[in-house]
């Protein structure tokens, strides 16, 4: 039983640690040049908040400008 929990606490600790590097997003130009972009990296660009009032509804969008 033991041996169980540690197994289980064991893949627990792994897939957080895979999802907690997962938290990037990798951008390619078409020269094939890469940037990798962090969680941390997308938060600190300035963001823009645009609302349109062309229908019934407004439209909102929240965007890294």
């Amino acid at each position: 039983m033991m041996k169980r929990n540690f197994l289980c606490a064991l893949v627990s600790l792994l897939l957080s640690a895979a999802l907690a590097q997962c938290q990037q997003l990798t951008i390619q130009t078409e020269n094939g040049k890469q940037a990798v972009l962090a969680r941390g990296d997308i938060e600190s660009l300035p963001h823009t908040k645009v609302v349109t009032h062309g229908s019934d509804t407004p439209a909102r969008a929240k965007r890294a400008a």
